[in-house]
């Protein structure tokens, strides 16, 4: 990738635990997040590539994710219209499975509308 499409990269440091060890033990780690003009912003952990994103054209900010398990498990599911504005119903998937009573609706000018419920920053999902 060359340095003239890269908008920025950066590091993050985070705390994993191995449940596979009894007590679970924990250890660091790093992942990073590139997002590019090419309209994308792409999550890899040590060295794979864990989700890329598209970024559309209307919107004003991305939202970028730091929480490791909802970049491998959080999906935000809705519709965009011709600009690009996410307008109707949207959802949250936890690893392919619908989360209840989470989402909300977005106007035809793609505004919050009525009630939403969101996940909490850190949210994550011990099964």
């Amino acid at each position: 990738m060359s340095s003239d499409n890269l908008l920025f990269f950066k590091e993050y440091e985070v705390i994993l635990w191995n449940c596979d060890q009894d007590p679970p033990k924990q250890f660091k780690s790093k992942f990073e997040i590139t997002c590019t003009n090419g309209e994308e912003i792409m999550y890899s952990f040590e060295g794979a590539i864990l989700r890329v994103d598209k970024i559309y054209a209307g919107f004003k900010e991305p939202e970028v994710l730091t929480n490791l398990e909802q970049i491998k498990n959080l999906q935000w599911i809705g519709q965009y219209d011709q600009n690009n504005l996410k307008i109707g119903p949207w959802q949250v998937l936890w690893k392919y499975e619908q989360l209840t009573n989470v989402g909300g609706e977005y106007s035809k000018q793609g505004n919050k509308q009525g009630q939403w419920k969101e996940i909490i920053q850190n949210y994550w999902r011990q099964v």
